[in-house]
């Protein structure tokens, strides 16, 4: 299929350590078809926590890329670390994305990790879906859950979907707007009659989001003042203006684990998360002009993208992961990095999943990926067109409690050295 920005979401995975953010990763790219089989953060074989220190500590230390296609759209999901430890990781990522899915466990409260994080995607203005994960856990409570984010988020908060639950267990959930119920199969789901005692819940909920949808909109206030209802699509494209702007954040339910949800939730990426050219306007300073610019996000618009994160592969060297905010970058391109003032020459292009690299010959507007052995380049330098000179906004990252350099003895070495530099900083310094 051929990718452009209009069916391209870039989603990170947010939330509190422990909550399930690796494995929901893994049941979206194995629903997606990305993989054969899921993997489990335990065994240490997930596509996310790929890294050594990851593996054996079983908890995300870095942020890591992976995509894969639903229903024509390509979706890049951007799995970010829980622990404060490691909030330069989460910001490199949450300035990558263009919406989030915030994983909560169904305990019945919001954890400080989860809101704060939250609280700095509302910040950014960046797009928000509420996964409340473990719904297979016999103690499950989906609706503490729900309240205690309604004390914190009152307002904005907008569940889609109705728990089916059997024996304390999620078993099934009934869309509202849809007007539809599924049951849980080794398949996926299986499309069910609405169950009657939840027939009045599934009307008091459509109410509330047609309501919901009606206030993101003065066409659609009007309607709903004059018809008392709003049909499907009317209510979806409400509910999806108010998720664009922050007004309105949408709450559904499962288990990454048992891989129950999912797809409902790949589904409603799809439907209600903002598209790559549908993204906030991007500012940048035009050096020539000494101006503030609008980068549009345009397939055929001069090159330009950013250095969200800077690694290092065995394979390929040195990989810089970009985000392409206008134009194409091609395999042979060569491209102006304004902040060292050097070109670069494009050699390799990666698409990412996990540790992993896929060689691709060209990546568009909108889209994530990598490029490897750029001898100037760094994590927020601005990549763009020979014969234009802007600069995007560093990523803020929070100053560091500890500062460590590491030099090369010889001169000479500093190739090889910067391939083993991360791994000899783990044996100075373990928990990084």
């Amino acid at each position: 299929m051929t990718i452009n920005s209009k069916n391209i979401r870039n989603i990170a995975v947010i939330g509190h350590s422990g909550e399930g953010k690796t494995t929901l990763c893994e049941a979206m790219l194995f629903n997606g078809r990305a993989i054969d089989r899921m993997g489990s953060v335990g065994s240490g074989t997930t596509v996310m926590d790929f890294d050594e220190q990851e593996k054996q500590k079983q908890i995300s230390i870095n942020t890591s890329c992976a995509y894969l296609l639903w229903k024509e759209v390509k979706i890049n999901l951007l799995d970010l670390p829980g622990f404060y430890d490691f909030e330069g990781e989460r910001r490199e990522g949450l300035a990558a994305c263009g919406g989030a899915v915030l994983v909560i466990g169904a305990n019945g409260i919001l954890p400080i990790g989860s809101e704060s994080v939250v609280d700095y995607c509302l910040k950014l203005g960046k797009p928000l879906i509420i996964f409340i994960n473990g719904m297979d856990k016999p103690n499950a409570d989906y609706i503490g859950t729900i309240n205690a984010l309604r004390e914190k988020y009152a307002g904005k908060l907008a569940p889609i979907q109705i728990p089916i639950m059997q024996n304390g267990r999620m078993e099934g959930f009934v869309n509202a707007i849809q007007e539809k119920a599924y049951e849980f199969s080794s398949t996926g789901r299986v499309e069910i009659e609405v169950p009657a005692d939840l027939k009045q819940r599934m009307d008091e909920m459509q109410a509330s989001l047609m309501e919901t949808a009606a206030e993101n909109d003065d066409g659609l206030l009007d309607k709903y003042f004059e018809n008392g209802k709003l049909t499907k699509e009317e209510a979806v494209y409400g509910i999806r203006k108010g998720i664009a702007t922050g007004s309105v954040i949408p709450v559904m339910a499962g288990s990454a684990l048992q891989n129950r949800g999912v797809i409902n939730l790949l589904d409603e990426i799809v439907r209600y998360m903002p598209t790559a050219n549908e993204r906030k306007t991007t500012l940048a300073t035009d050096y020539d002009s000494d101006e503030l610019v609008n980068v549009g996000c345009e397939d055929d618009g001069p090159f330009a993208a950013q250095v969200f994160k800077t690694a290092s592969d065995p394979y390929s060297g040195k990989l810089n992961y970009i985000k392409v905010y206008r134009g194409c970058l091609k395999s042979g391109m060569t491209v102006f990095n304004s902040a060292k003032g050097k070109e670069e020459r494009i050699g390799q292009i990666f698409t990412l999943r996990g540790k992993k690299t896929e060689l691709v010959t060209e990546l568009c507007a909108g889209d994530i990926g990598a490029v490897n052995k750029l001898s100037y380049t760094d994590t927020n330098d601005t990549l763009c067109a020979v014969g234009t000179n802007i600069q995007f906004d560093p990523i803020r990252f929070p100053r560091p409690c500890l500062s460590m350099a590491v030099t090369a003895a010889v001169k000479g070495d500093e190739e090889r050295f910067s391939a083993d530099s991360r791994r000899c900083a783990k044996k100075i310094i373990p928990s990084i």
